[in-house]
């Protein structure tokens, strides 16, 4: 993806313009994908967005997010997902002459995602976005895997011990569930939340992806 901004700039104004509108995708439901750290759903969202030809936002959310409110993408990435850094970001905006705050952040990335999900044509990988997606016009995705599966998987990726690994994973989930809990006020692995779990003990990225495109076919096919 150029940019975010690039990306929203250029389908909002297919929208808005007859002139431009034939040039737009033709508006495709989105996908919202969930996972466990060291499931492997980062690979299957971007797997899932090749095949169906959308675009993978993921960290390129928060660059939209620095982009609107004129902050330094290192405090954006501080207010996401961190709620216990409190001190941090204050650091950060007297540092950065900003002032964005908890309350800025929690809104401009609802702001950020509600668009993406009206745009349509997008795999939206994390950030709660299944929170805000609306059931039958979304397909709504999750990612597991056991514990010690995660923990291998984890330790590969980054080259590090699973000693390593298993302490970043409690540290992230943790910093997850307290940031689903602040912006949506609730955890985010309760089932009623997607429309398909998959647990990829069994499973290869390929197996997940066609899976997820039957559903997809299914569930969004009168969207």
């Amino acid at each position: 993806m150029k940019s975010m901004s690039d990306f929203i700039r250029a389908y909002s104004a297919g929208l808005a313009s007859h002139d431009i509108a034939p040039a737009r995708k033709k508006y495709a439901p989105p996908v919202v994908v969930s996972r466990e750290i060291g499931s492997g759903g980062r690979f299957v969202a971007r797997a899932l967005a090749e095949r169906l030809g959308f675009e993978l936002c993921d960290k390129a959310i928060l660059e939209e997010i620095a982009s609107k409110s004129k902050a330094p993408k290192d405090l954006v990435e501080m207010l996401d997902e961190k709620p216990g850094r409190a001190m941090e970001v204050f650091g950060a905006n007297l540092l950065h002459g900003v002032s964005m705050t908890r309350e800025d952040y929690d809104r401009l990335l609802k702001a950020t995602i509600h668009a993406l999900l009206d745009l349509g044509n997008v795999v939206i990988l994390g950030r709660g976005a299944a929170f805000l997606a609306e059931p039958g016009k979304v397909l709504r995705l999750r990612l597991v895997a056991p514990f010690e599966m995660r923990v291998a998987n984890l330790a590969r990726y980054l080259n590090i011990d699973e000693h390593d690994a298993r302490k970043q994973i409690h540290a992230i989930e943790e910093e997850r569930h307290k940031f689903h809990l602040r912006l949506f006020g609730k955890g985010e692995t309760s089932p009623e939340n997607f429309d398909m779990g998959l647990n990829m003990q069994c499973l290869t990225i390929d197996d997940a992806v066609e899976l997820a495109l039957d559903a997809y076919n299914r569930i969004c096919k009168k969207a």
